[in-house]
C-alpha cells in the first residue's frame, strides 16, 4: 500500500476517534477502535507496547 494512502487512513482513523470522543463515546470503545485500525498498518508503524 502507498504511504499516502497509509497516511490518509491514520488522518480519518484520527478524525474519527476525534468526533467519537466529542460525542462522549466510552474511553475502552476508542481504544478499541484504535487498536482494530492499528492491524491495517505495516507492523513497523503499529505501536503495540499498550
Amino acid at each position: 500500500m502507498a504511504l499516502s494512502a497509509l497516511s490518509a487512513n491514520i488522518v480519518v482513523v484520527a478524525q474519527g476517534l476525534i468526533q467519537l470522543s466529542r460525542l462522549d463515546t466510552p474511553r475502552e470503545r476508542l481504544a478499541e477502535i484504535a487498536e482494530i485500525s492499528c492491524h491495517a498498518l505495516p507492523a513497523a508503524w503499529a505501536d503495540h507496547r499498550g
